[in-house]
């Protein structure tokens, strides 16, 4: 359950689809993204993260050490997710569980749409804003082969977290 880092090649593979929703190794493979969030602390993880080559993300927002100030959500399992973006964006603060120690100021969308699907196959829709709009558009990306540092328009918001909480807690 190690979590893969920046520079690992597999966080650079698009991820593939899920086409068997019956099988004991998707829900192992769940499971797996779950234990490592909660002990990691994260907001959310993506298969690749963990080496898992699906296109599966959880997200689960609560405050924490590394988030303080974070709304809370319901744990939730997001599989083949498909989205729309809507054209606003704002910069937000950004860290990940496989870029340990940095932070940076990224432009996302502060809304999306998702169609994706549960661990039966069955379709669901979602509309997220916000945080929440940040959290999926952060874990998409990972199932695309991206890391928030791809989305960094400028290396000089980059900063270590221990200086993000000295200057930003």
């Amino acid at each position: 359950m190690q979590i893969l880092t920046l520079g690992h090649p597999d966080l650079h593979k698009v991820a593939a689809e899920v086409t068997d929703f019956s099988s004991d190794e998707l829900l192992s493979d769940i499971n797996t993204l779950k234990s490592a969030m909660k002990k990691h602390g994260g907001m959310g993880i993506a298969g690749p993260q963990l080496g898992i080559d699906r296109r599966i993300l959880l997200i689960h927002s609560k405050p924490n050490k590394r988030y303080p100030h974070a709304p809370h959500s319901d744990l939730m399992v997001l599989i083949n997710p498909q989205f729309q973006e809507n054209i606003d964006q704002e910069e937000g603060w950004e860290g990940c569980l496989s870029v340990p120690g940095l932070r940076s100021l990224v432009s996302r969308s502060t809304e999306v749409s998702v169609k994706y699907q549960d661990e039966a196959g069955d379709w669901h829709e979602e509309h997220f804003e916000g945080f929440m709009a940040r959290i999926f558009l952060h874990e998409n990306d990972h199932l695309d082969g991206m890391t928030f540092v791809n989305k960094v328009s400028d290396n000089s918001k980059l900063i270590s977290e221990m200086e993000y909480f000295r200057q930003y807690s």
